[in-house]
């Protein structure tokens, strides 16, 4: 879409499965609106960007990134008894699928926006509960494919089995996530039966404190680090300075909030101080 702003013409980009839409609506406050066309039966859209569009200049709010968020989220509706709020986080609707698939295992979580002018923007509470497995697959996949770390580590602790299909891009993303999050949740005593294209977790096991490889993916490392405050003993995850791709503060935080809680305490190696 962006390089179709100094194409010649109009440039078409065609999805199914709907997408984030950060681009679409960037260039529209930017007033360089693109034409969005809906496929007559729901399905999909087009979305056409006319070449020679100006930009124009304008204040933007970068609101909280969800995708950081959702491990702190994740965890608190997983322990019974917690109260989290979120503030000025980002609720694209298009990012936020974690809350569905959280409020269908039973978690109490109350969403509002304060601000949409752009990108809404806006408050997420969470009141921690005993959580109940669920399926995730088709088209919720898109809106959750960098949250299914942390929600197969919310399956651990969530009682009953947590299935995980149709989410083939895990096998190609930073590491292979469906093989790594497999591994390491095997490692804290969690039966997993690994599919080609996710995993089903049995969940609601008691958890054995682990020590852990990150495979050098970030995400894998952050949603293990939280599996460890549900887990008996200190938990080690090494190669850990991967966290710092996207979350520098991630073991500063969570050390305030293995504090608050009588679980154990994730241990990080590899240099991350």
């Amino acid at each position: 879409m962006l390089a179709g702003l100094f194409a010649t013409g109009t440039t078409s980009v065609t999805e199914k499965t709907p997408s984030r839409d950060h681009t679409e609506r960037l260039l529209a406050h930017f007033h360089a609106p693109p034409v969005i066309d809906l496929q007559a039966d729901g399905q999909g859209k087009t979305i056409r960007v006319r070449g020679g569009s100006r930009l124009h200049a304008r204040d933007f709010n970068v609101p909280g990134d969800f995708s950081s968020a959702a491990f702190w989220i994740a965890a608190a509706a997983a322990m019974p008894g917690a109260d989290l709020t979120i503030t000025n986080l980002g609720l694209n609707g298009t990012r936020t699928g974690l809350l569905s698939v959280l409020l269908r295992m039973g978690a109490q979580i109350h969403e509002s926006i304060s601000d949409s002018s752009c990108e809404p923007v806006g408050t997420v509470r969470v009141y921690g509960r005993k959580l109940r497995g669920t399926k995730i697959s088709g088209a919720e996949i898109a809106n959750v494919i960098d949250e299914l770390p942390i929600i197969s580590a919310i399956g651990a602790i969530a009682e009953g089995d947590t299935e995980i299909r149709d989410a083939h891009e895990l096998r190609v993303k930073e590491t292979d996530r469906i093989a790594a999050m497999a591994t390491n949740l095997r490692a804290f005593g969690v039966g997993v039966t690994e599919h080609d294209d996710g995993m089903t977790i049995h969940g609601g096991g008691a958890l054995t404190a682990a020590k852990v490889g990150s495979f050098g993916d970030h995400r894998i490392a952050m949603s293990c680090a939280v599996l460890g405050l549900f887990a008996k003993g200190e938990t080690t995850i090494t190669e850990a300075a991967c966290i710092a791709t996207s979350y520098p503060t991630f073991q500063d935080d969570l050390s305030k909030v293995a504090i608050l809680y009588e679980g154990g305490l994730a241990s990080f190696l590899s240099g991350v101080r």
